[in-house]
């Protein structure tokens, strides 16, 4: 006795005593009283006289006790267990188990049971003679006679121990035995019969057991160490010191049947309960509460020890403990996310059994696996080994566990975050008192290459219980992308370090990739910012082998669980990110069972997936994005599945992987499958029974052979397949060794075949087995046959078992997750409510509440995922879209209902976000007979489709195709529909909307002018990228015109636009409008457009046909809008005079959006409905410049046109889009000029700069495509593309040739009959020209040949031919003739051949001339003139080249009077001899002589080749003149006379700073200011610098920089000279900086100045002309 008491108490359980003896020296002590408390179980023993401390008392008892019915009630204690002989005879056998359960070792002998109370222990036991007898020590007899057919046994004292450890056990037992390097005996135990499965058991423990002995460095302290292996044992195994028990299959093996899995399994079971040999045994925990220090250290050990013993298998090992046991370790410390309470390591539990949760287990083992990465594996073993001697035979809690590894640490001078010795009680003290885990929150900033992290909770604190601080001491192995690894710190929140600087944060600048938790080591999930996470997701892809395994694992583990905690908290998770990380999965290195298991875990993101898609019209879409990662793992499995392996990674890899390979049909898997299911064929051929015994195939790979045979199983092969699931069944060892059964069933869940699927399922029923229904969960054959037996014959299933028709739905609707899934089990319960049992209602409604959660989850994850795919997986869009679709079929119409979904008052789920539904009504006639219905979609979510005839009857249908890089839809026909029928497909969809301006289905965003407020808007653009194909499955080509009706849902408080005018408008009543357009004219589907915002219109009525015309904006903008009504209206007027044809419209809008992108191109011509950016149709004379109000001139009247050449007629296919785009880029021009006759220079300036700018092109490119390209394969390749110059530029001045050549007016008409012919139709090149050459014809218009002219001829060089040719003009030496001869401008291999019919347009001093030149020899005429300009006015597409001869009477004329020649051949001049210099053709001084006459020029066109060039577009070998000199001159010695030479040209002695109203001059000067000002003219500068303070002073007096209007309102000085203002105005007046510079700051914040940004940009501009360096430097 410690001390005096009055009594004792001890642990008693269902115990009946007959006595109770209390002896004191020999002499029994009388008892006042012996109770038994049953609130604390337990019995208080009162003596009559006080026991005395220091003295020692003995008990007695005897008693009954029961002999528990079974281990797997749980009940502990002592327990029997029934097994079946060989003759099918039952035996018991009775074993203990003390641990845990109902009752422990109080039910088997009164103790003091609690783990502090070590003692010792004499064991004998009386027993039948015929059985084993084995306990904790070994047996000192075999056993003594004791009468009655029984035997006694005496076991030696144990060592000092705690009472759960006590065990025996007695039956008939069958064992194999070895000894230990040491001499201990080691027995391996089973009951009779299981001999064939000890072997390999009995080697691989005693192989641990050495390892573990030598990493403890103690020799084992028993002289024996059974391993018993029961039949029936509630826990995996009992690791009673020197009897360890098991349940079964932790230790028997059949090497006919068993796995890799199951060997390794068995081999980490054992290895953990030979672990607590010491760490538990040995050394045992103070109390429950620090089992961390049992189970923690034994599951570590349950990958390490393995590891240890077999170092092959040590990296997998630790790869399947990162994947398994570190991840059960989050998932069960996430409270609400899986729904499991939460517990801490250590402390305090709401009942005995709570400790035993996987907390203590995984937590644990991941909590010292940190530890021991924290210390080094070195400095952990020699804790652990002090620890044991210190604390052995003993008992130890955490805190002197962690003191132990504390003196370690100093020892080793490890240092902690504030570099002071590391105290491992304070490092490790918050990870096990309390609950949850961090999250390593990771930033990174791009700019400065800086990573910051911190740590918080994992979950949000609302979900987490209160009484914790929730931060920790966190180490951190950290790897960059140098491979440089270290160990960082990141404390716990409100530490202070009091003797060196703190490490409480790693913000540094770095030049390498940061991950974190390199190795997850650390017990924490990363949760990496999206510049952090976009670092990762690059050093994957450029180092895929420089992450282990491990992290790549928790680097996925962590993405996905942040998904599902999202799922699960109800916020919109981000897929995009897992989808990623799936990255990892696609290298070798990584590939292996760890990283597929954790593919496929537990919360198994594969299945997941599957769950989401194979049931959905997009699970090919998936099977894109998982081939490559399940492609790269068929790989590294290798040809031969059954090759013997010792590597348990590809063992269990095969075993995981290859019934999923078989499943998606990867590589050859299903073909190698049959083939390995013939082998067993062949080599069980003749046998009877026992198929196990002749069948060659390894079980890892069973499952999927079976499953790859079934799939394509006939009835023959089927039958073969029940013969083997049939004898499995009946096997003697298949209680036991269940695992053949497993993977028949589990193959027979392939079944292809509905009938066979019936027949089986028929024989499970008819068998009462409904498990392997089960297996039919990712079969969709099955799915659909049980759905159908549901439906026609539901009592072959219903009433059957309490859990069969459970099974049979979970089959069924495992794939399910859709809401018309939904829908059909819903009516199923509806139709069978009434003979449904209530066990049957019950799998029922289970089912139902499961299927909902799925599909509001599918609801949720679906969009997000299938639009990752599309973006990751498929293109974007095409232009155009190579493959075409088969010519079957005729559009006739189109009924379209749109519902979109981006920021506005109408109130939607969040994860609609951006997406639009859709449902669409395409009829459809056919031109053959066809057997299937391939139609344009791309980029949608399809949830229906159904096929009618016209009078509504259903048209069924096989199959649905996807082929996504091309954007195909395809129906296959259960039967074939003849040609002139007439039918409907009507589909049911989800599309997506861009969140930013792009072609496709996109949104803008814009500020209001009138408040400020950000506005979103939904609009469409379809002629390129992903095309009408992304809003509505149709047949999206050219030629396919139908008419359009077209229906959109929207929010009430916007405004929705489309091609027609509204035909009826109704309130929802939800806050939404419902509007229908009425239907179209036929057009191309490209044409159709929609758009939602918040817009306002100006609106007028056209002249000539009465149109409504609308100019539209987002509201407050409008004002802005009235020149481009002007110009829309006038436009219409010009183009329905002009072609005499009135379009079937009944109004013209013109959208101006916020932000749009068309390839480069201003605006859209929509037919009805135009789209464009506002900075080509809004202009604001505050800001705008003169080019600006030209460009709406342009744009809107190029994009009218099109309603005329491309809207009306639309091209037949995109390679003859420049019937569209040349005719709008030549008639706009003919439209300013008709509108504003005094801007006709202007109009000649526009058709030469086009002209030039189209030559200009072909030569940077080295020859452009041609308009038309033959290889449709070659269409819309770079560097053009589809919409380059070559179908802008060029087809016009090509039809400016074609005009000059056969008159205005033969044209004029021959395009009026073209119009008119092929109205609301299609044409190419040949019908246009069809239609000309008779027009021509009767005009008499002659070829090179002197025939009648064919167009199709004449123009056939140009548009089919790149390039252009160059026209030489020789003089003879005599000068009496000259001749033409033609040569590709560039002369090279490449263009060989190429020849073209110049019409030569030629004036001369005395009058003007005509001729062809069709070939490439000399065609040589008199030379009768003084001077001869060939090609004046620019008039055919070709450049001109004059040897000296020739050209010098030309430059003389110019000197002596340019004016001779008009505006458009003096440009022309200049440009082909800049363009000549370039290839040095001709040399730099005659172009330099001809420049000096510019001194007098007053016309923009001439001035157009020295001022203006394309210069952004192309290289600076392309700059205009001026531009030319300034670069190659502005740094060398001779720049003074390049700046003499410029102010001889332009120096006039005026620098206006305004406007005249006349294009040209208002075009001209302010590039001729800004170059005065440049060279430093005085008077350019002085007049800068006084209305630069004009400016000042007025801003600074009316406050206009800071107003509404902003800085447009207080300056005088056009917008157009404003550049040149404010740059030289302020290098003059440096003192103004600060102004400007606040004016900057307030201009990039104002909503007017954000849209009209000119004065920002110069302003800015302005601050870089400054020379002060201090202002510089700012």
């Amino acid at each position: 006795m410690n001390q005096d008491a009055i009594n004792v108490s001890i642990d008693v359980k269902n115990l009946n005593f007959y006595s109770i003896n209390l002896t004191h020296n020999g002499l029994r002590e009388p008892l006042m009283s012996a109770q038994i408390d049953n609130a604390t179980s337990r019995i208080v023993i009162a003596p009559v006289l006080l026991l005395q401390a220091g003295q020692t008392y003995e008990l007695e008892f005897e008693y009954i006790g029961l002999i528990n019915p079974t281990a797997g009630s749980d009940t502990g204690g002592l327990f029997y267990n029934a097994w079946n002989d060989s003759e099918n005879q039952t035996r018991y056998l009775i074993a203990t188990h003390m641990e845990t359960g109902i009752y422990g070792t109080p039910s088997v002998f009164p103790c003091f049971d609690d783990p502090g109370f070590k003692a010792q222990f004499n064991i004998t036991l009386i027993h039948p003679q015929s059985m084993v007898v084995l306990a904790n020590m070994l047996e000192e007899n075999p056993g003594q006679e004791y009468g009655n057919g029984y035997n006694i046994t005496n076991f030696p004292l144990t060592n000092p121990m705690s009472t759960y450890l006590i065990a025996f056990a007695m039956g008939d037992f069958v064992s194999k035995q070895n000894t230990t390097n040491d001499g201990i005996l080691f027995r391996v135990w089973s009951w009779q019969g299981m001999e064939p499965y000890l072997d390999l058991p009995l080697q691989t423990a005693i192989e641990c057991f050495e390892a573990l002995t030598q990493y403890t460095g103690i020799k084992f302290p028993m002289n024996k160490l059974d391993h018993l292996a029961l039949p029936d044992f509630p826990v995996g195994g009992e690791e009673n010191w020197g009897l360890i028990i098991y349940e079964f299959g932790q230790v028997l093996f059949d090497s006919e049947t068993d796995t890799t899995h199951s060997k390794m399994y068995g081999i980490g079971t054992r290895c953990h309960e030979m672990t607590h040999q010491w760490f538990g045994d040995l050394v045992t925990n103070v109390w429950w509460s620090d089992i961390i220090l049992d189970e923690g250290v034994a599951r570590y050990f349950e990958s390490y020890a393995p590891g240890l013993t077999y170092p092959k298998q040590a990296k997998w090992e630790n790869e399947y403990f990162v994947q398994l046991y570190e991840e059960y370790a989050f998932i069960y410390d996430s409270g609400i996310i899986y729904d499991e309470p939460f517990y801490p390591l250590v402390g305090a539990a709401e009942s005995f059994n709570d400790v035993f949760t996987v907390i203590t287990y995984d937590k644990g083992g991941a909590v010292l696996r940190m530890l021991a990465a924290t210390l080094g594996a070195d400095n952990f073993q020699k804790g652990m080994q002090r620890y044991l001697d210190r604390y052995k035979f003993g008992n130890a809690d955490h805190v002197q566990y962690f003191e132990v590894m504390t003196e370690i640490a100093h020892e080793a001078n490890l240092m902690n975050w504030c570099n002071e010795s590391l105290d491992v009680n304070q490092l490790m003290n918050n990870w096990v008192t309390q609950v949850h885990f961090p999250a390593l929150r990771v930033s990174y900033d791009p700019i400065y290459q800086l990573y910051e992290v911190y740590q918080e909770p994992y979950l949000p604190n609302e979900y987490l219980p209160s009484g914790y601080n929730y931060t920790w001491n966190i180490p951190i192995q950290i790897i960059s992308g140098d491979n440089n690894k270290q160990l960082i710190w990141l404390p716990a929140d409100g530490t202070s370090c009091s003797t060196s600087p703190q490490k409480l944060t790693y913000p540094s600048i770095y030049d390498f990739i940061q991950v974190y938790n390199y190795g997850a080591t650390t017990l924490a999930r990363t949760k990496y910012d999206d510049p952090s996470f976009a670092q990762v997701i690059k050093l994957i892809q450029n180092q895929p082998d420089l992450l282990d395994v491990s992290t790549k694992i928790r680097l996925f583990y962590d993405e996905w669980a942040w998904v599902y905690e999202n799922l699960t908290l109800g916020v919109q998770p981000r897929f995009d990110r897992v989808m990623q990380i799936l990255d990892l999965f696609t290298n070798n290195s990584t590939v292996g069972s760890p990283a597929f298991n954790a593919f496929n875990g537990d919360v198994s993101f594969l299945n997941f997936l599957m769950q989401l898609f194979m049931d959905r019209y997009e699970s090919d879409l998936l099977m894109k994005a998982l081939s490559k990662i399940l492609d790269t793992f068929y790989n590294v499995i290798g040809a031969n599945w059954n090759e013997p392996t010792d590597d348990w990674n590809l063992s269990i890899l095969q075993q995981s992987f290859l019934p999923y390979a078989v499943l998606f049909n990867v590589g050859d898997a299903r073909q190698k499958a049959v083939d390995y299911f013939q082998q067993i064929i062949v080599a069980c051929n003749g046998t009877t029974g026992n198929y196990t015994k002749c069948n060659p195939i390894k079980p890892d790979i069973r499952q999927a052979v079976y499953c790859g045979t079934a799939w394509s199983a006939n009835k023959a092969i089927y039958d073969q397949l029940l013969e083997f699931l049939a004898d499995a069944w009946v096997s003697p060892k298949s209680a036991y060794f269940d695992q053949e059964i497993i993977s028949i069933e589990q193959g027979l869940g392939c079944l292809q075949d509905p009938n066979l699927i019936q027949t089986y399922i028929g024989f499970l029923v008819s068998h009462k087995t409904y498990d392997p229904l089960t297996y039919f969960q990712f079969n969709l054959k099955a799915s659909d046959v049980m759905h159908e037996m549901l439906q026609t014959n539901p009592q072959f299933i219903l009433h059957k078992s309490t859990y069969g028709f459970g099974d049979f739905l979970n089959g069924m609707t495992y794939l399910w997750s859709s809401q018309n899934r939904l829908d059909q089990l819903l009516d199923l319960n509806k139709n069978l409510s009434s003979q449904m049992s209530s066990y049957d209602q019950r799998a029922m409604n289970n089912t139902i509440s499961n299927l909902q959660q799925v599909v509001e989850t599918s609801q949720i994850s679906y969009g997000s995922i299938t639009r990752w795919l599309y973006d990751n997986l498929t293109p974007y869009g095409q232009s155009p879209w190579k493959t075409r679709l088969p010519n079957n079929f005729q559009a006739v119409s189109y009924e379209l209902h749109l519902q979109p979904y981006f920021p506005s008052s109408y109130n939607f789920p969040a994860w609609k976000n951006f997406t639009f539904d859709g449902n669409i009504k395409v009829t459809l006639a056919t031109l053959t007979n066809v057997s299937s219905i391939t139609i344009n979609s791309h980029r949608q979510i399809i949830n229906s489709i159904q096929l009618a005839y016209e009078n509504g009857t259903n048209i069924p249908y096989s199959g649905i195709s996807r082929d996504y890089d091309n954007a195909l839809l395809t129906v296959d026909l259960s039967a074939s529909i003849l040609t002139h029928t007439q039918i409907v497909v009507t589909i049911g969809y989800t599309g997506f909307i861009s969140n930013q301006p792009s072609a496709g289905v996109y949104t803008n965003y814009d500020y209001l002018e009138i408040d400020g407020k950000k506005s979103w808007i939904f609009g469409t653009l379809f002629e390129d990228g992903p095309s009408t194909r992304s809003l509505a499955p149709c047949l999206d080509e050219p030629d396919y015109k139908a008419t359009w009706h077209v229906t959109v849902d929207y929010p009430s408080d916007l405004v929705a636009l489309g091609n027609t005018i509204e035909e009826s408008v109704v309130t929802l009543g939800d806050g939404r409008t419902r509007v229908t357009f009425k239907q179209t004219p036929e057009m191309s589907s490209y044409l159709i457009a929609v758009a939602v915002g918040d817009f306002s219109s100006l609106r007028s009525i056209s002249t000539v046909d009465k149109k409504l015309i609308r100019i539209w904006t987002w509201s407050g903008m409008e004002t802005y809008a009235q020149e481009a009504l002007t110009v829309l209206g006038s436009t219409i007027d010009f183009m329905t005079i002009y072609f005499n044809i009135s379009l079937p419209l009944d109004k013209f809008d013109l959208l101006a959006l916020p932000q749009f992108t068309h390839g480069g191109a201003g605006a859209m011509e929509n037919w009805g409905l135009i789209i464009g950016d506002y900075d080509g149709i809004l202009y604001n004379p505050d800001y705008n410049t003169i080019s600006n109000l030209i460009e709406v001139n342009e744009i809107v009247a190029h994009e009218t046109v099109h309603h005329w050449f491309g809207d009306l007629v639309s091209p037949k296919w995109w390679q003859y889009i420049f019937l569209n785009e040349g005719f709008a880029s030549y008639w706009y021009i003919d439209r300013i000029a008709e509108a504003y006759p005094d801007q006709k220079d202007y109009a000649d300036y526009a058709r030469f700069y086009n002209q030039e700018h189209a030559l200009l092109t072909e030569e940077a490119y080295g020859g452009q495509e041609p308009p038309i390209v033959v290889n449709e394969e070659e269409l819309g390749n770079p560097p053009l593309g589809l919409f380059g110059n070559q179908v802008y530029d060029k087809a016009a001045a090509v039809l400016h040739m074609l005009s000059n050549t056969i008159g205005n007016n033969t044209f004029q008409a021959a395009l009026q009959q073209y119009l008119k012919n092929f109205a609301q139709k299609n044409a190419n090149d040949t019908d246009l020209w069809n239609i000309i050459t008779p027009f021509a014809q009767n005009a008499s218009i002659t070829d090179w040949n002197g025939n009648l002219i064919d167009i199709s001829t004449f123009m056939r060089p140009y548009t089919y031919q790149s390039l252009f040719p160059i026209l030489k003009v020789v003089t003879s030496p005599d000068g009496t003739s000259f001749s033409y001869q033609q040569t590709p401008f560039f002369n090279n291999q490449n263009f060989t051949g190429y020849k073209w019919n110049i019409p030569i347009f030629s004036i001369m001093d005395n009058n003007d001339d005509f001729n062809w030149l069709a070939t490439k020899n000399s065609l040589q005429f008199s030379k009768k003139f003084n001077w001869r300009v060939d090609n004046y006015g620019r008039k055919a597409y070709a450049r001109v080249w004059y040897d000296d001869a020739s050209w010098e009477p030309i430059y003389q004329q110019i000197k002596q009077d340019y004016k001779v020649f008009d505006p458009t051949t003096r440009a022309q001049l200049l440009g082909d001899t800049f363009a000549l210099v370039r290839q040095n053709l001709v040399p730099w001084k005659r172009l330099l002589d001809l420049t000096l006459y510019l001194k007098n020029e007053d016309d923009l066109t001439p001035f157009s080749i020295f001022f203006t060039q394309d210069s952004q577009q192309f290289s600076s070998h392309y700059l205009a003149i001026q531009e030319t000199l300034l670069y190659n001159f502005k740094f060398q010695p001779e720049f003074p006379l390049v700046k003499k030479y410029l102010s001889y040209i332009l120096d006039d002695g005026q620098a206006p700073f305004s406007r005249t109203g006349h294009w040209n001059t208002d075009l001209l000067k302010p590039s001729c200011t800004s170059s005065l000002c440049y060279i430093g003219q005085a008077y350019c500068n002085s007049r800068a610098a006084e209305l630069f303070q004009d400016f000042i002073q007025n801003c600074q007096n009316s406050n206009c920089q800071n107003s509404v209007t902003g800085t447009g309102k207080c300056n005088s000085v056009p917008p157009e000279y404003r550049s040149t203002q404010f740059c030289y105005g302020l290098k003059q007046n440096q003192s103004y900086y600060y102004i400007i510079e606040n004016m900057v700051d307030w201009s990039l914040n104002s909503v007017s100045e954000y849209y009209f940004g000119e004065d920002t940009d110069d302003l800015l501009n302005a601050l870089s002309c400054i020379d002060n360096k201090d202002f510089i430097n700012k």
